[in-house]
């Protein structure tokens, strides 16, 4: 195994383990980086060729509070694209087939923004990353807006699982009450929770 893109024929930058088992464990690796790994079969009288690649990405480590979010460093559109995403340790996602929630840009906003967009009967999502510090007694402030009268109510609250959204857990509603207009919002999260991934919903 090694960092992605690397030639498992190479002696250069792959690490390379006899495994006796189906599984095993690596240490050592570092956060939020994508590895390649290869697996072969070692006989008394012959060797194979190497597998096909597989692939997989470390977690990121936790972060220090406070954080500060304005999606400026990411590349946005003003179109719906699957390109238009957020950083590698913050989690989107949605039960539609469209790429929501991106990164939103326009000449009409000063900044980027995440454009949010569901049916009654669906969610997106988006979970900032994991903190290293308890969010209790802590708060979080935001800007919210809807282009329609159906638009512009959002759960803010903490999920366990980022891949997961029934470990949602609620802890307020935001709800814009103009059209075309910025509104901000604090929440204060003034409960004990066991996990600190923070959830808009």
């Amino acid at each position: 195994y090694g960092p992605a893109g690397f030639d498992p024929d190479s002696i250069n930058g792959q690490t390379t383990m006899m495994v006796y088992d189906t599984t095993v464990t690596l240490f050592g690796l570092t956060p939020d980086m994508h590895y390649d790994f290869y697996v072969r079969t070692v006989c008394p009288t012959v060797t194979s060729s190497w597998s096909f690649t597989e692939s997989f990405k470390t977690p990121c480590s936790p972060i220090a509070l406070p954080f500060h979010e304005n999606f400026d460093a990411y590349m946005g559109g003003s179109s719906v694209s699957a390109n238009y995403v957020v950083g590698s340790c913050e989690f989107t996602g949605t039960s539609l087939t469209s790429a929501y929630p991106h990164v939103y840009s326009s000449t009409s906003y000063p900044s980027n923004n995440l454009r949010f967009y569901s049916t009654s009967a669906g969610y997106s999502y988006f979970a900032l990353p994991m903190f290293v510090d308890s969010v209790h007694n802590l708060s979080v402030t935001f800007e919210l807006y809807k282009t329609s009268a159906n638009y512009g109510h959002m759960y803010v609250g903490l999920m366990s699982d980022p891949n997961d959204i029934t470990t949602f857990t609620k802890v307020a509603d935001a709800k814009v009450m103009d059209l075309n207009n910025w509104e901000s919002f604090e929440i204060i999260f003034d409960q004990t929770f066991n996990f600190n991934l923070l959830n808009f919903f």
